[in-house]
């Protein structure tokens, strides 16, 4: 949500207000009513922006399979993509988090991880970056570390827009600010949430209102996510790095990086108990 925030602030992009449409998870879009529809989503953009979305579905094999392949059929050949990747650990303790706050799955992490295999798979990072890479080469993609971009986020932007091939404006990105954060992150419940998921508000009621206004309303209306479980322990934590180590050696091939895109000993450090004052 903050790299979709920072790119719109480039008044050569053009975002749609439904972030993620999803349109690419489904042979529909193949058809003329479904190019229609995909199409209703830039029909705003002016001549001059380049467009996007950012529909996560489209890297969450193998849940959502075969929009790489719907993309080139729909999309230019000479398509950009910008593939965000979180810390393994963080992202999976993340995603747990989410659930929760909706009242789905365990509240231990490893029994978690057991009964919904989607904690794992979508954090296959490599995997989901060379289903792309394959249709549309890998000069095609660049791929984000979530936490580097976070620290140098008007370089990064910078960066991005040059591989666009616009005009980098990074003085306009607002720093102080960082979206979707889990903590205190307005979560529609009750009608609010039927009305959000309604086809009429997400085609014509979204549009209408501001990015930013949005956010306001959000925060006002909508109750926040419920405080975080307990951190999980460090068998659980070296289960999800075991289970992840060979996606993590694949993604940095994949980037060309010399040395490992974490430091999975600092991982460890980050999740390991506090020591009590008696013991220290």
């Amino acid at each position: 949500t903050s790299l979709y925030r920072d790119l719109l602030t480039n008044p050569r992009v053009f975002l749609p207000a439904r972030k993620e449409p999803n349109n690419l998870t489904d042979d529909a879009v193949l058809t003329d009513a479904g190019l229609k529809e995909y199409a209703f989503h830039f029909q705003q953009a002016a001549d001059d922006q380049v467009c996007g979305e950012a529909s996560t579905s489209y890297t969450k094999l193998p849940d959502f399979s075969g929009a790489p392949q719907r993309a080139h059929k729909v999309l230019r050949p000479d398509l950009k993509l910008i593939y965000v990747v979180r810390e393994p650990v963080s992202r999976v303790l993340s995603h747990h988090y989410h659930a929760l706050s909706f009242g789905k799955l365990s509240t231990n992490v490893e029994e978690a991880i057991e009964q919904e295999p989607q904690l794992i798979n979508w954090t296959r990072y490599a995997t989901q970056a060379k289903q792309w890479i394959d249709v549309f080469g890998p000069d095609s993609i660049r791929i984000i570390p979530f936490d580097t971009y976070i620290k140098a986020r008007r370089e990064t932007i910078a960066d991005l827009s040059e591989f666009l091939g616009i005009e980098p404006r990074p003085d306009l990105v607002q720093v102080d600010e960082v979206y979707n954060k889990g903590d205190n992150k307005p979560l529609p419940k009750g009608p609010m949430a039927i009305i959000q998921k309604r086809q009429f508000y997400k085609r014509y009621v979204r549009r209408m209102i501001p990015v930013g206004a949005r956010e306001k309303l959000r925060k006002t209306f909508f109750p926040t996510n419920m405080k975080r479980p307990d951190p999980p322990g460090p068998e659980t934590i070296n289960l999800i790095i075991e289970r992840l180590a060979p996606e993590m050696e694949e993604l940095r091939i994949l980037m060309g990086a010399p040395e490992p895109i974490w430091d999975v000993e600092k991982v460890r450090a980050k999740y390991a108990p506090a020591e009590s004052p008696a013991s220290a």
